[in-house]
């Protein structure tokens, strides 16, 4: 093969079986390419690192459900993945998913951030942005649900900064060739929703922002009255107003019932934009995003703005565990107990709820539990 590409790979072979060791990945050997393996399931991911061994066999029972196998090529400075979604059945045959072969590309890493485009051949990119906290290795966010609708994706990660190591500049020129002549939309959630708003003028993108903010920016540290485990110090980004502004619509999934989401819209992304449609939920709370997914009405949404379709309607009227918590925390505002321990037990009865939403009931139980009698 030329000693200067990995696109002669997109034509290797690849092979996924299952043995009595496990499940075997394999592909085409070539002596001057190292190879790496990871098997996902679910929240599990096995990993094999590069050697020259063309193939691995996870040492895994081979259970019935969706998997994902990642094919990674090395060779010198350059890498690409190719990854495969299979499912297994309860009697342990494989079927391999019809979906377009992503080629996994890293456009930039440094000790701040890294980006990564994921090519379907798409003529939609969504570019996304993680959560606080993520590291430069984290899965990026939305990265299954966007594959399996085959847009490419360009994730962008950082190294538990706010992104503050990733300027605006940096981001116009790495990303913009990228997604040069297509239909391109940033996505994100909270800190990736702040990002999905920051970064959007630099390639005119279309917004899709879920309770966007960023708590480390100075005046939220301010406001926090020294709760915040942010520094201001470490905030390098220049106001949203200050970067260029996409010509494209702006969505802002939000709670307005949630003042610390509705102040950090009103103060920091309203002024810039005052033409984003926002798409209200009362009482779903910082984790509106869960609450629209849980309602059913995600997909829809995504796929009516990516088709363009004006502005967006939406149903407020389904409700989830989020909305009971959003419920529960202003009647526990309120010291009406009645209420509040009403629509704790109301989320608890919906069975399989969210593993953070479960976490926040048990804490707003006890609270509720204290107050002494209903006013």
């Amino acid at each position: 093969m030329s000693d200067n590409t990995l696109d002669e790979v997109n034509g290797f072979k690849r092979e996924i079986k299952i043995t009595d060791g496990g499940i075997l990945l394999s592909t085409q050997p070539d002596p001057d390419i190292q190879y790496a393996f990871y098997l996902k399931k679910a929240k599990e991911v096995h990993r094999n690192y590069y050697t020259e061994d063309a193939s691995v066999l996870f040492d895994i029972e081979p259970v019935a459900g969706d998997y994902i196998a990642s094919f990674f090529y090395k060779k010198n400075n350059e890498i690409k993945a190719i990854r495969t979604f299979f499912s297994i059945d309860s009697d342990k045959h494989i079927i391999i998913e019809e979906r377009k072969n992503y080629v996994k590309t890293e456009i930039a890493s440094t000790n701040e951030y890294r980006i990564d485009y994921y090519d379907a051949g798409s003529d939609i990119t969504f570019i996304v942005f993680n959560g606080t906290g993520s590291g430069l290795h984290a899965v990026p966010f939305g990265l299954n649900y966007l594959m399996k609708n085959g847009y490419n994706v360009v994730a962008c990660l950082q190294n538990k900064n706010q992104y503050q190591g990733l300027s605006f500049e940096d981001f116009e020129r790495l990303v913009k060739p990228i997604v040069s002549g297509k239909k391109t939309f940033l996505y994100g959630s909270s800190l990736g929703g702040y990002c999905a708003v920051y970064y959007a003028g630099a390639v005119d993108g279309t917004v899709i922002a879920s309770a966007p903010r960023n708590s480390g920016h100075p005046e939220l540290i301010r406001r926090s009255r020294g709760r915040s485990k942010f520094n201001a110090d470490n905030f390098k980004h220049p106001a949203i107003s200050e970067n260029k502004r996409t010509i494209n619509p702006v969505y802002i999934f939000i709670d307005p019932t949630y003042n610390s989401d509705v102040f950090f819209y009103k103060r920091f992304i309203a002024p810039t934009y005052r033409k984003a449609q926002r798409l209200e939920f009362p009482f779903a709370g910082h984790e509106v995003l869960m609450h629209v997914k849980g309602a059913g009405q995600l997909h829809s949404i995504i796929t009516r703005i990516v088709n363009m379709q004006g502005r967006i309607t939406i149903d407020t009227s389904t409700e989830t565990e989020f909305t009971d918590i959003g419920r529960a925390r202003y009647y526990i505002a309120q010291k009406n107990k009645t209420m509040a321990i009403e629509f704790i037990e109301r989320a608890f009865s919906r069975g399989d709820i969210n593993e953070q939403a479960f976490a926040t009931l048990g804490v707003l139980k006890r609270r509720a539990q204290l107050i002494d009698s209903d006013e």
